[in-house]
């Protein structure tokens, strides 16, 4: 059990300490199994930061209710594919809408039923 907590608590102060936002997402599907959504799972405080939300106010959510942008900015279909797929992506994209503005780098691999998304705002860089 001591194990278990330590690994637990080290795996937390390597998510709270990272630079990089990091997000994870569990599949949101329909009757006909088709991803419509994803649901929030974990977000860290770089995440938290970088994209002006509080984690509280995110975990448990659906993506496209607080972000809709990600549908229009092919950031939704980029995510379905990684789940569907099983191949990471990872790519630079400029976001513009639901009030944020930025050039992000972007990894996206799939755990489980969803994803886990790291990525860093580049826009000083561009």
């Amino acid at each position: 059990m001591t194990d278990f907590i330590s690994s637990e608590r080290l795996l937390t102060s390597v998510l709270q300490s990272s630079p990089y936002g990091i997000m994870t997402f569990e599949s949101v599907r329909n009757q006909s199994n088709e991803i419509v959504d994803f649901k929030w799972q974990l977000v860290n405080e770089a995440a938290e930061k970088i994209v002006g939300k509080d984690k509280v106010k995110l975990v448990g959510r659906n993506l496209l209710d607080v972000l809709p942008g990600n549908r229009k900015s092919g950031l939704f279909d980029t995510y379905k594919r990684v789940v569907e797929t099983g191949t990471a992506a990872q790519f630079e994209q400029f976001y513009e809408a639901d009030g944020l503005s930025f050039w992000f780098d972007i990894s996206a691999v799939k755990i489980a039923d969803g994803f886990t998304v790291t990525f860093q705002d580049i826009t000083a860089l561009k």
